[in-house]
C-alpha cells in the first residue's frame, strides 16, 4: 500500500513539473494537474494541501542541488596570492554550475521562467543579484591588489548590465539545449570579456 501510495505522490509530482514546464505557476490548476495525472483533485489534496506546496515538490530536487553546490563551492575566496582567483577558476564554477542546470533542466526552466505567481517567482532575480556581487566583490579585490589596469572602481551599475546580458545569452542557450561544450566555452568567452575587456585584468589565465 505504501508502495503504491509513492508512486501515485510520484506521478502527481511528475504530472505537475510536465505541466508547469509548458505554462506558468498561475496559469496551471489543481484539475488540469488531476485530469493530466488521471485521478482527481480530491485524490491531489490528499498528497498535498495546496499548489504551493505541490509546487515546492515539484521544484524542491533543484533547490537541494543548488544548496549543495553552493555549499561545495563557497562564494568565499581565501586571496592568499595571485593564484587565488583566476579567470579559468571563475569560468569552470559557473561551468559547473550550468552542468547541475542541465542535470535539473526541467526544475530551472521552471524556476527561472515559469515561476510568476508562487512563493518561488524571485528565484532568477535573486539568482543575478547574487552573481553581480560576486563579480562586483572580486573585481574590488583585484583592484586592491593592483590587478586592473582600471584606476577608479568599475561601476555597479555597469556590472550589472553584464551580468544581466550575460545571463539572458545563457538562459536562451539552456532553453534551447546547446551542448553544453558550447555552453562552457560561451561562458569561458564572456567571463574573460569581463574582467579583462572591460575591467583590464593584467594576466589572462
Amino acid at each position: 500500500m505504501q508502495i503504491k501510495k509513492t508512486h501515485v505522490k510520484n506521478n502527481i509530482i511528475e504530472t505537475s513539473r510536465k505541466l508547469f514546464m509548458t505554462q506558468e505557476y498561475n496559469k496551471v490548476t489543481m484539475k488540469s494537474i488531476a485530469d493530466s495525472s488521471g485521478g482527481s483533485v480530491s485524490n491531489i489534496y490528499s498528497y498535498f494541501k495546496s499548489k504551493t506546496e505541490l509546487f515546492d515538490a515539484v521544484v524542491a530536487e533543484g533547490y537541494e542541488a543548488l544548496e549543495r553546490f553552493r555549499q561545495e563551492h563557497t562564494t568565499e575566496i581565501v586571496w592568499t596570492n595571485q593564484d587565488s582567483w583566476t579567470i579559468k577558476s571563475e569560468a569552470n564554477r559557473y561551468q559547473e554550475l550550468v552542468n547541475l542546470f542541465y542535470k535539473h533542466r526541467s526544475i530551472f526552466i521552471i524556476l527561472i521562467l515559469k515561476s510568476k505567481g508562487s512563493k518561488h517567482e524571485n528565484f532568477y532575480e535573486n539568482f543575478i543579484q547574487e552573481i553581480i556581487e560576486r563579480k562586483q566583490y572580486i573585481v574590488e579585490e583585484l583592484q586592491k591588489r593592483g590587478l586592473l589596469l582600471l584606476k577608479k572602481q568599475f561601476p555597479k551599475h555597469l556590472t550589472e548590465t553584464y551580468v544581466r546580458s550575460f545571463m539572458i545569452k545563457i538562459v536562451n542557450e539552456f532553453k534551447r539545449e546547446l551542448p553544453k561544450c558550447e555552453l562552457h566555452k560561451q561562458i569561458y568567452e564572456l567571463t574573460e570579456l569581463f574582467f579583462i575587456g572591460f575591467n583590464g585584468y593584467r594576466t589572462n589565465n
